[in-house]
């Protein structure tokens, strides 16, 4: 199978050519203007308040930064140059043209390094000279932040470390004594973050993932673990450990002002419904009426009819014939992200997961570079599952691989509908020599 999943990658792979100034480039002689690139200056917007490196927008060394010019019909190629080392005048043929100015070429995932990006439209008008005039940089990536409580702190092992994932590739890895930003670029069509936690904790292996929705350019997300002692129910952003400490996760998304997003997916257990205190006096319960049964959930996990080896409650043990392993996710709301992270204690395992672009939590609602190979496993991705009210979480062909690596393999769901409801299910095997 996973020769077979790597020949499908092989085959769609595309190479791609990086495109380089062409200095020699030389416009048509007839219909030309100019533009006065000496009369750019750019405005950097709020850069003191993104990084504590920038003492003030005055201090910012711009000669790196990149200017390019865009044909904006695309009859002409860019034109890009280093802000300290561009011409002074620019000879254009007549036309539309977009002057993009950015402070680097931005990575997926990098420590204290913020983007900055701005852009201005101008004309080529023949036989003048036109001027660009103030162009406005903003605060253009994800800045996220880790943190732990002091009583969290004192319960952790050494082994305990937070990976942020985001737009599908961009990781980062924060231990328990790391102060610094991490900053990601944010893609269209990818708007989940994604907070692994995993390590001891009072003695006790953790491991979890806690989903964030609607990531957005210049915005600063701050992850935030505590402790709370049990007994508590388990909720999507914690779960109870056998020790009687629960992991509470807080994800609230800032500008960069340090003002809260509104309407933002903040993964709170005490904003799900029916987790807050009602305010109005409720009247009591006639003894003679019957129970009401327990109102269904929003979003529900069941076996399917032919997976009759498979439980959601116990470990299951891989073998041949194993037959069907399928669990049906309904959403009476629709389905908005069902973000899946493969825990394994395997080495060898881990590593295929690797080259199959699984090995760390992937969305299949927006499945990126992973979505040939989840296609070919048979999981449903994109609009398979986005605004779908019930989808099958199909992982049938996945048992069999299971059988040449022996450990334990955990596939952790994390399922948020279109009102920001998250439940989160496990499916745990064992594979044994």
């Amino acid at each position: 199978m996973k020769t077979n999943i790597l020949s499908i990658l092989a085959a769609g792979a595309v190479m791609l050519g990086a495109v380089s100034c062409d200095d020699k480039w030389t416009p048509p002689t007839t219909e030309e203007g100019s533009v006065d690139l000496t009369s750019l200056s750019v405005n950097m917007s709020d850069a003191e308040k993104v990084s504590s490196a920038v003492v003030s927008r005055a201090t910012v060394d711009l000669s790196d930064y990149i200017v390019t010019v865009t044909d904006r019909t695309g009859a002409q190629p860019a034109k890009t140059y280093t802000y300290g080392a561009m011409p002074e005048v620019l000879t254009l043929p007549v036309g539309d043209y977009t002057l993009s100015v950015k402070s680097h070429e931005v990575q997926k995932a990098e420590w204290e390094r913020p983007l900055y990006e701005g852009t201005k439209d101008f004309s080529i008008t023949q036989g003048k000279i036109s001027q660009i005039g103030v162009v406005t940089c903003a605060f253009a990536s994800l800045k996220v932040t880790v943190d732990f409580s002091d009583d969290l702190l004192a319960v952790l092992g050494d082994d305990v470390k937070v990976t942020i994932i985001a737009n599908d590739e961009g990781l980062i890895d924060f231990t328990p004594g790391e102060t610094r930003a991490a900053y990601f670029a944010v893609l269209e069509g990818s708007n989940t973050m994604v907070a692994h936690f995993e390590g001891t904790v009072d003695g006790t292996y953790t491991s979890e993932d806690t989903p964030f929705t609607n990531v957005e350019a210049g915005v600063y997300q701050k992850v935030s673990y505590r402790s709370k002692q049990g007994p508590d129910i388990p909720e999507q952003t914690g779960g109870v450990n056998p020790g009687g400490i629960t992991l509470d996760t807080e994800v609230i998304a800032v500008d960069i002002d340090g003002n809260v997003q509104v309407g933002e997916d903040v993964l709170d257990p005490s904003d799900r419904p029916g987790q807050e205190e009602s305010k109005e006096p409720v009247d009591p319960i006639d003894p003679v009426d019957p129970v009401d049964p327990e109102e269904p959930k929003a979003i529900e996990f069941k076996v399917s009819e032919s997976s009759t080896n498979l439980k959601l409650d116990e470990v299951n043990t891989a073998r041949e014939g194993f037959g069907d392993a399928i669990v049906t996710i309904k959403s009476e709301n629709g389905i908005k992200n069902l973000i899946v992270t493969i825990d394994t204690d395997q080495l060898g395992f881990e590593a295929a997961l690797a080259d199959l672009f699984l090995d760390k939590p992937f969305d299949l609602a927006y499945p990126g570079e992973a979505e040939a190979n989840l296609v070919a496993l048979n999981l449903p991705v994109g609009h398979q599952v986005i605004d779908q009210t019930s989808v099958d979480f199909n992982i049938t062909d996945f048992v069999p691989m299971l059988l040449a690596f022996p450990g334990n393999h955990n596939f952790i769901l994390s399922v948020t509908d279109n009102q920001g409801i998250c439940e989160t299910m496990t499916l745990r095997f064992i594979a044994k020599e």
